[in-house]
């Protein structure tokens, strides 16, 4: 607003020199003077406009850029967040599954010293076979008692090598577990590392 005063200050005035010839070439040095400020003076407004405008635009980029960054960290948050949710859970596992193979070696330790007192009962005993128990009875009611008792035996001895199979292979089953959730949480802890940096 004050550049238009001061451009039609400047156009009154060139307008009254020019109208008087009285005062003859000063004036009209004077008049091209004016008109030569003029003339900067609306080149410098130009300018300023355009200055304007550019940094309008670097203002507007700039603000953009922000709400893209912002837009960014916060998927990087939610992101974050979501991984160290799988990670507390992967550890919740691990824990869980730690507790699983403690008790399976415990129950392990058990059936071997079952079957340690089994065998040493049978070594302490002899090398009487099932054979010679079954045909050492006095009757045939001792004769199917012996058979029957035999039988028992043998299936428990059975049974419990089976178990003790089933539990080695337990233990093996929860320790390739435990190892592939520890492979599982350095492999979220590193993409957490990875993500926080």
């Amino acid at each position: 607003m004050k550049h238009i005063r001061c451009i039609a200050l400047l156009m009154a005035i060139i307008f009254s020199l020019s109208a008087s010839p009285v005062y003859g070439q000063r004036y009209y040095d004077d008049v091209k003077e004016l008109q030569k400020k003029l003339e900067e003076t609306r080149k410098k407004i130009e300018l300023t406009k355009t200055q304007k405008t550019a940094k309008q635009k670097e203002s507007k980029n700039i603000s953009n850029q922000i709400v893209e960054l912002d837009r960014k960290l916060e998927e990087a948050e939610k992101n974050l967040e979501i991984v160290e949710g799988q990670l507390s859970d992967l550890e919740g596992k691990i824990a869980i599954t730690q507790r699983e193979l403690d008790r399976a070696t415990e129950e392990a330790q058990a059936q071997k010293e079952l079957l340690n007192k089994r065998v040493r009962i049978m070594y302490q005993n002899g090398s009487t076979s099932y054979l010679a128990v079954i045909l050492n009875a006095t009757s045939f009611s001792d004769f199917i008692s012996r058979l029957d008792l035999m039988r028992k035996i043998i299936n428990y001895d059975v049974n419990l090598l089976k178990e003790r199979k089933t539990i080695r292979d337990n233990i093996d089953e929860k320790k390739q577990q435990l190892e592939y959730e520890q492979q599982q949480k350095e492999a979220l802890k590193n993409e957490l590392n990875s993500k926080r940096e």
